[in-house]
Order: C-alpha cells, then sequence, then structure tokens
C-alpha cells in the first residue's frame, strides 16, 4: 500500500525556510547520478535477490531493479539480471522526473503533470491516492522531544520518528551507575544493547513487549523495572520482546539510511530515509515515479 509522498515536500519547506541554495541547484547532482549511472553494491544485488520473485510480478519495476529488458517472463540468466558488483545502472526516466521538478518545482509532483501520472495509476492498479491527495498535502514543522538523563538536555525527533525510543533507552541507562555506562566492558555493551532493544519494542506501544507491564510508562518504577530485565550474559529473546505479532505486519527490513552534513557556516543538518523494505511498497508508475 503506498500513501502521499512527503518527502519532497518536506525537503523543500526546509531549504525554503534554511537553506542558501535553489532547487535547482540542490537537484542537480541527483539529476547527473541518474544520467551518468551509479555502480552496483553487494547489499543492492543480496536485496534484489531477497525480492527476486516479487521484482518480476511487479512489471515496470523490474525494468528499473533487474536488467533484462523484458516485462514478461523470467530472464534466461537470473545473475546477469540481477547484476554484479561494480556494474553500471543509469536512470534516463528517474533524471527527467528529476529535470521536471527542477524546472517547475516541487508543485509539479503534487498537483502538476507528475500528480496526473500518479493517479492515473492509482486508478489502473486500485491504489487509494488521488490527485487531491497530493494537493492537500501540507508540511508543518513540530516541535522536537526533550528530555533530561544526568543533567544533561536531550533534544530529539518526536513520534513517529524513533526520538520516543532513544528518550526510552536513556531512562532505562539511568537505572544503572554512569560507572558502568562509562566502563569499556561486555558487560556495559550489554546494557546499552538491551536498553535499546527494549526501547524499541515499548516505544509505538508498551504492550508490545511480553512481560507483565508494572507501572505507568514514564515513571522511574517502571523504567526500573525494565531495566531488571537485564540480565549479564543473557540475552533477552527476541519473541519476548516483540510479543505476539499478527499476520502481515512482521518488522520492516533494514532499509533506512541516516547522513548527517554540516557546512561551514555550523549548519547541520540530520535526515533518516526509510522504506521500511527495500524497494518501498515496489509500486513505480511508467515514467520512473516511485511510490515508497
Amino acid at each position: 500500500m503506498a500513501a502521499v509522498p512527503t518527502t519532497l515536500a518536506a525537503l523543500d519547506m526546509a531549504r525554503e525556510r534554511y537553506g542558501s541554495m535553489t532547487l535547482a541547484q540542490l537537484i542537480a547532482p541527483a539529476i547527473a547520478v541518474a544520467e551518468r549511472g551509479y555502480r552496483l553494491n553487494p547489499s543492492q544485488i543480496v536485496w534484489s535477490n531477497v525480492y527476486f520473485e516479487l521484482l518480476l510480478r511487479s512489471g515496470y519495476l523490474r525494468l528499473i531493479a533487474l536488467d533484462d529488458g523484458s516485462l514478461v517472463g523470467r530472464p534466461a540468466d537470473e545473475d546477469a539480471a540481477i547484476g554484479r558488483p561494480g556494474d553500471l545502472r543509469c536512470r534516463p526516466e528517474l533524471a527527467a522526473t528529476l529535470r521536471l521538478i527542477q524546472e517547475r518545482g516541487v508543485g509539479v509532483f503534487y498537483r502538476g503533470e507528475i500528480a496526473d501520472r500518479i493517479d492515473a495509476d492509482m486508478v489502473a492498479h486500485g491504489g487509494f491516492v488521488r490527485k487531491a491527495d497530493l494537493a492537500m498535502l501540507r508540511v508543518r514543522e513540530v516541535p522536537a522531544l526533550q528530555a533530561a538523563y544526568r543533567g544533561f538536555r536531550v533534544i530529539t525527533f518526536p513520534a513517529p520518528g524513533g526520538g520516543p525510543a532513544v528518550i526510552g533507552a536513556l531512562r532505562i541507562l539511568e537505572s544503572f551507575s554512569s560507572a558502568l555506562v562509562a566502563e569499556r566492558s561486555t558487560w556495559r555493551h550489554q546494557v546499552l544493547l538491551e536498553a535499546t532493544r527494549i526501547a524499541y519494542a515499548t516505544r509505538s506501544s508498551p504492550d508490545r513487549i511480553a512481560f507483565p507491564r508494572p507501572g505507568a510508562a514514564g515513571s522511574a518504577p517502571y523504567e526500573d523495572d525494565l531495566a531488571s530485565l537485564i540480565t549479564p550474559g543473557v540475552p533477552i529473546a527476541d519473541a519476548a520482546l516483540r510479543g505476539p505479532v499478527p499476520p502481515g505486519c512482521e518488522p520492516p527490513g533494514e532499509s533506512t539510511t541516516q547522513i548527517s552534513v554540516a557546512d561551514s557556516q555550523g549548519n547541520v543538518v540530520s535526515l533518516t530515509q526509510t522504506l521500511g523494505r527495500s524497494f518501498g511498497a515496489k509500486r513505480p508508475a511508467a515514467g520512473e515515479v516511485v511510490f515508497n
């Protein structure tokens, strides 16, 4: 299932409010990479193998992800279709889409020609997004999530981002001595890892964790009780952290990318992008509009 894509609008709002370059300047390097191509790396090949059957069934997507030049049938040489490390992949249609945005602005994606293509593809394949949905998108800034940790003020990204998990992990760590957290030991590393795993498991719904919930979330006793789940040399089982998982709600794959960029004036941008799974929703419309 694909929802209204928000990344383009969010990045453009950040550029308008805080940036010093034009959209045309910022998008130019991406156009150049799409035109001259990029080299396949081993990770991309592994993920293509994992999703090979889905790629074959995804019509136009197989032309993007595979090098078999056909919309039907299995490639005669599946390994060659996926590619080898160092193989060059060019994306001329992606370059054309990016150039259209470069010339006309992000409005062409949400209210113009690209929105028309998204709408048509959704209608043709039973999707839910329509051009009116794209046009209604509005980007807004939200206050940062803040908390205290051992006398420091922590500022992080609010829900639905990973900030609540960061705060949750720090609260669990406060149940351990600062000396332990600072020392170089296997026990210290286990505490850090398990605190993060517990916090991640409980960030969206504390009831996901398969242990009795002893108190109200956010209270010191609650974090103390969660900390007591960490036993030296004994990892917490994944099943215990996840609890029962309904069919179709399995955890996403490892397809998240995080970058941090700083300029000479001291401005810093931290950006996290996730598809949930490789190739996202696996739905592109002809013309290189990809729904993640």
